[in-house]
């Protein structure tokens, strides 16, 4: 993984939470206009519990993001595109 997939997985990550947490928080006051018949406090719950894993995966491409940025470091810059004919 590249870092600039790390970063575009970072922040389709913490969009995902955020719109989770304000449907979670909009489910929580039994919004109305969700025309949701259901228990809007398990909805609730489910919204909070998935904003939970979108952080867990945004953290995730983090510890990524730093893996790759040290994997590039590390690289010899002289062995890239450089193979002589045997």
């Amino acid at each position: 993984m590249s870092k600039g997939q790390a970063v575009y997985c970072f922040g389709l990550s913490v969009s995902g939470a955020i719109a989770m947490v304000c449907f979670g928080a909009a489910f929580a006051k039994h919004y109305p206009y969700f025309g949701y018949e259901g228990d809007m406090d398990e909805a609730a719950g489910a919204c909070f519990r998935t904003a939970i894993a979108f952080g867990i995966l945004g953290g995730l491409s983090v510890v990524l993001f730093m893996y790759a940025a040290a994997k590039q470091r590390m690289a010899p810059t002289n062995v890239r595109g450089r193979y002589e004919a045997v």
